[in-house]
């Protein structure tokens, strides 16, 4: 970078003293040490889950519009757009999830990541990496048909992606680390999106579907993984 800048003066790190003032130029201790507090950062706060349709939790938002009926298949409605609370930006509540999921998975072992509550349900593993698979599905539609594709897309058997993904020999934290990738590529490819390209309706297996509807499918379909894992997983763990 001496191209840019110029040589450089090489010299250690900077103390703390130089990082967060010193003595001489706040005057007292007790300013000093105010000025740390307020330079110190803050751990990140969670949400409480979303149950209803509450705008409590999404404070001071930009709002897009909901999907209109008949531009999704009825399985929408019935588990994943709702869990989106009225009014509220379904990007924001996409990265609240990804800061949620690290705090939650992220104390779980891997033995109690391999747990599942019932014979024949999947794990938890199982269940993130169900996750990711249907996230990256919905989002490549997304593309698809912001993008102007005119073909029908293939369906999305779960049943049949779960038991070849090999979730419960893989590591806990190698999935949240692909978790947290998938995410990132998801909010910036929706954030590309203008809102006319939100409103491009394309054809999957299931029916018409628009690209506005995905948006929202995406952490509702979370949201309703997030629900049964607190409420089934959580409580059988040690």
């Amino acid at each position: 970078m001496q191209w840019a800048f110029g040589p450089a003066e090489i010299r250690g790190w900077l103390t703390s003293e130089e990082l967060l003032g010193s003595r001489r130029v706040w005057g007292s201790p007790s300013r000093l040490a105010r000025h740390r507090r307020r330079l110190r950062p803050q751990p990140p706060t969670l949400p409480p889950y979303p149950e209803a349709a509450s705008l409590a939790d999404f404070p001071m938002q930009p709002v897009i519009q909901r999907p209109q009926p008949g531009q999704y298949p009825a399985y929408f409605d019935a588990s994943y757009i709702p869990r989106v609370p009225m009014g509220a930006n379904p990007l924001v509540q996409m990265e609240q999830q990804l800061r949620e999921v690290q705090q939650v998975m992220g104390q779980l072992t891997d033995e109690q990541a391999l747990t599942n509550y019932d014979p024949g349900k999947w794990s938890i593993k199982e269940m993130l990496l169900h996750v990711l698979d249907s996230e990256r599905v919905f989002a490549y539609r997304a593309l698809c048909f912001a993008r102007g594709e005119q073909q029908t897309l293939p369906g999305f058997d779960q049943d049949a992606y779960a038991p070849e993904a090999g979730a419960n020999n893989r590591p806990l934290a190698d999935i949240l680390s692909e978790y947290a990738a998938v995410r990132s590529a998801t909010l910036a490819l929706f954030r590309s999106f203008t809102p006319a390209q939100l409103d491009r309706v394309g054809f999957t297996a299931s029916g018409p579907v628009s690209v506005r509807a995905l948006l929202f499918a995406i952490p509702g379909h979370e949201a309703h993984h997030l629900h049964i894992l607190r409420e089934r997983y959580l409580p059988l763990l040690p």
